[in-house]
């Protein structure tokens, strides 16, 4: 562990965290304090955590996310709605694709800039059908967006 849990709580509670460097100054031992700092009650601080996880080249880490994208707290969920251009394709679609559903616009709009041209076909036709089909314009125009930038 490269840094303490308090050092790591320390430069996550800061306004603008340095996330790059955080993610080259922890390891894998560090993902179980992530993990705590991810469920931790104040909203702003685990959202950040939530990030920091994406940024991580470890399945743990990556766990966190996906756990946060079912998160009862709004600011938790866009956190990890933010962080899906960081993961790998086969842990970012399937959420994607579930996130791209939700009720919060917040949520839905990232995880719609979130795909990209691996996106599978079904993930494709959902963003086709949003194109044309979702009661909001800035949802129909992103949709449509990104699928001319992906195809």
């Amino acid at each position: 562990m490269a840094l303490s849990p308090t050092e790591l709580r320390l430069r996550l509670s800061s306004d603008e965290p340095d996330y790059a460097q955080l993610a080259q100054l922890i390891d894998g031992s560090d993902v179980s304090v992530l993990l705590q700092l991810a469920n931790d009650p104040d909203p702003m601080l685990a959202s950040k955590a939530v990030y920091l996880a994406s940024l991580l080249p470890n399945p743990q880490a990556h766990d966190i996310v996906v756990t946060a994208s079912n998160s009862p707290r709004a600011l938790v969920r866009i956190a990890s709605a933010s962080a899906l251009v960081n993961l790998p394709d086969e842990v970012r679609y399937p959420i994607a694709d579930r996130l791209i559903d939700a009720d919060d616009v917040s949520v839905k709009k990232l995880a719609i800039k979130a795909v990209e041209q691996a996106a599978p076909a079904a993930l494709k036709q959902k963003l086709d059908r949003m194109s044309r089909e979702n009661p909001s314009e800035m949802i129909r125009n992103l949709s449509k967006t990104t699928l001319q930038k992906i195809n």
